[in-house]
């Protein structure tokens, strides 16, 4: 987008009151986010410029190209589901031909924090992650979770990472996108019990429950069930022009289809060098504000009792490389679930307002953004019983 909304009040009314609006993009971040859409608004067609949706249906919605819907679009809210990158294409495609931000388009989390708390005083995100473990199948060079870097890998307890869900929904009403993750979430030996409380008690209250996995795991078959059971999604990420191990991801990818478990393999993966730790980034306060909004994480981080606008600084921090500053994270226990000014603190917290405009990591992480362009080939290992050497790291 054009612009970087990190608080609340940016709409105006006609969208508060909105019933009707037009979806852009039905990708990964949409698909999470449709079951809450269609319950709550009218969506008479869907924009998509993949050739090969254009002309089908979603759930009954026509799918239409830009072009094709062009000429409806007049008086229609067009909500933008899609990361910030591709949003800001856009954006800059609808503007080209007469359209407005925030008058009548606007990204999809700051439409869904807006809405949802004018009209219902409810807590709605578009994606989090939790870390369940620190160990991995791989040792990826340039891990955005530093994985090599951690000298005591450790999977997560059971009873921390469950306080967590707890403490997180105990103060938002509603996340599109909930992801389990790691290091290799499927080596945590009591991810069953993990999912089990996370399923059986906010299920309702997620749009989709996801395990993100390198494919190198076949989970066992109890699990396979109770992933089915739940609509639990695995997004495999395909690492194998790296790691020669694609007979492997075969066998769990027919473990998933035999079992009945949603799944997806991504190949599209683009990877950067965060420079940090042993070369980071050394940006001003007012450098670092504009780099966070060029990368723009689409998704949080629970861990620890906390929530991160980028859980990349909770990675940091735990492999011992970082110490936060305070507005790098949020402390959910400090959120009363009661009060609506400590909601709407959290609320803003995600759409990006903390204090001094950034976090202070992102003075030495280079990110995703597009003001990154230090890219890497995906999942180059490191040698393995070594942690990475550091010539430089800290504030």
């Amino acid at each position: 987008m054009s612009n970087f909304y990190t608080h609340l009040g940016v709409l105006d009314q006609t969208w508060l009151d909105c019933r009707e609006i037009v979806v852009y993009g039905l990708g990964v971040m949409a698909l999470k986010s449709m079951e809450s859409l269609r319950r709550d608004f009218e969506i008479p067609f869907i924009i998509d410029n993949d050739p090969k949706k254009a002309g089908t249906h979603y759930a009954g919605i026509p799918i239409l190209t830009l072009e094709q819907a062009r000429e409806k679009l007049p008086g229609k809210k067009i909500v933008i589901a899609s990361t910030y990158g591709v949003s800001r294409a856009i954006a800059k495609t609808l503007d080209a031909i007469g359209f407005r931000e925030t008058l009548d388009y606007c990204a999809l989390d700051l439409f869904a924090a807006e809405w949802y708390w004018h009209n219902r005083r409810e807590v709605h995100l578009v994606e989090v992650h939790t870390t369940i473990t620190e160990q991995c199948t791989f040792n990826c060079k340039n891990c955005n979770m530093f994985m090599p870097y951690f000298e005591s890998p450790r999977h997560l307890p059971v009873r921390e990472l469950t306080d967590d869900f707890d403490l997180f929904f105990a103060r938002v009403d509603w996340v599109s996108g909930f992801g389990l993750l790691g290091g290799e979430p499927f080596l945590h030996p009591e991810l069953y019990e993990i999912l089990t409380h996370l399923c059986g008690r906010y299920a309702g209250r997620i749009g989709e429950i996801s395990i993100i996995t390198n494919g190198t795991i076949v989970p066992d078959q109890r699990l396979l069930e109770l992933m089915a059971r739940h609509n639990v999604r695995v997004h495999i990420s395909d690492y194998s022009k790296a790691v020669p191990y694609a007979e492997k991801q075969a066998q769990v990818v027919r473990a998933l289809m035999d079992s009945g478990v949603d799944y997806r393999v991504n190949e599209s993966l683009v990877w950067t060098d965060f420079g940090f730790p042993d070369h980071p980034w050394r940006l001003s306060k007012e450098q670092a504000a504009a780099h966070m909004q060029s990368c723009a994480p689409v998704f949080r981080g629970l861990n620890s009792g906390r929530l991160y606008f980028c859980h990349v600084v909770w990675a940091a921090q735990r492999c011992g490389l970082y110490e936060p500053a305070g507005a790098d994270s949020l402390c959910l226990a400090a959120i009363d679930p009661s009060s609506d000014a400590d909601r709407r603190a959290l609320l803003e917290y995600s759409l990006g307002g903390m204090a001094g405009g950034s976090l202070s990591f992102c003075k030495f992480c280079g990110g995703c953004g597009s003001d990154n362009r230090n890219f890497v080939q995906p999942a180059i290992q490191a040698p393995r019983g070594v942690q990475m050497h550091i010539k430089e790291a800290g504030r």
